[in-house]
């Protein structure tokens, strides 16, 4: 009797069991209860999804962050979800929007995020879309826990503490980093004490940029290859201009053993000076010999014998002419 009704309470359990497994297949995130139940006053508008997941009735609405509305319904449409929310007040949303389903935490409540940038796209309507476009669907939750324990459980964060050990190591001893501190502290508070020097530099620097900003030109043509080829010709210039000034100063320096052939000099110009003024002093007697004495010999060279004579007196002038004839010196 005993194993009989423990038979039946097996087959009863059981068959409670298959129940509840049945059910639960069949069961609609929509019909879920959420932390969140309230809704809109306004209009209401539909989203599409390609999936849901977890998404409730009664989940936030939010636009660009804030809390516009809530979910109302859920409903299956074949290869999409329609998901209904109505909104809060006078809310406009813009047409090019685009949805997503989103979650804070892991195991944190799932919302509908809407997000817009430009807004010159005009609104929705009441009652109105937003296709499957413009909406992202969640990755399943699966995933994103195989993410996380593939995060812990592959090393990222052992790999972040030896990242840590590494930094810690390179950095110098803590008495050497509180000396480089106090240190950058002394520049910083003497800094911050000149502040009117970097103030008068910055005013120097700007001032200086103003004159040159008006005579770039010049200064591009200064720096232009012709401008640079001149520059260069200068140098050479200076420098041989550099070498022959040290010779002028040597020589002005030990210029001292000219002073006796400068005396030689003053007296020699000073005679004839003299001999000069002489000459011009007897201009009209140098003339007359020049002109009427040596010039004329010069042109015609001869002599003119007026007078000769004897110790005795007597006159012989005639007698050598006659001799002179003979010989054939006078005509």
């Amino acid at each position: 009797m005993i194993t009989q009704v423990r038979g039946r309470l097996a087959t009863v359990a059981a068959a409670i069991i298959v129940t509840v497994v049945l059910g639960g297949c069949t069961i609609n995130p929509g019909e879920l209860a959420s932390s969140v139940r309230s809704a809109g006053d306004g209009e209401t508008i539909t989203v599409q999804f390609d999936d849901t997941l977890n998404l409730p009735e009664g989940s936030d609405v939010t636009f660009n962050g804030t809390k516009v509305g809530s979910v109302t319904g859920v409903a299956l449409r074949g290869d999409h979800v329609d998901v209904a929310a109505k909104l809060t007040g006078q809310v406009r949303i813009p047409a090019d929007v685009t949805a997503s389903i989103r979650q804070n935490t892991v195991l944190g409540d799932p919302y509908v995020a809407l997000s817009a940038t430009s807004g010159g796209a005009g609104v929705i309507e009441p009652g109105g879309l937003i296709p499957l476009s413009q909406t992202t669907s969640p990755p399943p939750l699966e995933d994103t826990l195989a993410v996380v324990a593939n995060f812990v459980n592959g090393g990222s964060i052992q790999n972040m503490q030896d990242v840590i050990r590494t930094m810690n190591t390179a950095l110098p001893d803590i008495r050497q980093t509180r000396r480089v501190a106090k240190i950058s502290a002394i520049d910083l508070s003497s800094l911050s004490e000149h502040t009117r020097q970097l103030d008068g530099m910055i005013r120097g620097l700007d001032a200086t940029a103003r004159t040159v900003i008006p005579r770039l030109p010049d200064i591009e043509a200064m720096l232009s290859p012709e401008g640079m080829h001149y520059w260069s010709q200068l140098g050479k210039l200076f420098s041989g201009i550099g070498i022959v000034l040290p010779s002028i100063g040597s020589v002005f320096e030990g210029g001292y053993w000219l002073m006796p052939l400068l005396r030689g000099v003053d007296g020699s110009i000073g005679t004839v000076r003299q001999g000069i003024e002489a000459i011009g002093a007897n201009q009209e007697l140098l003339q007359q010999f020049l002109s009427k004495s040596l010039f004329p010999f010069i042109r015609k060279a001869g002599l003119e014998i007026v007078s000769a004579s004897t110790p005795d007196g007597n006159e012989i002038i005639g007698d050598v002419t006659k001799v002179l004839r003979m010989l054939g010196a006078v005509r």
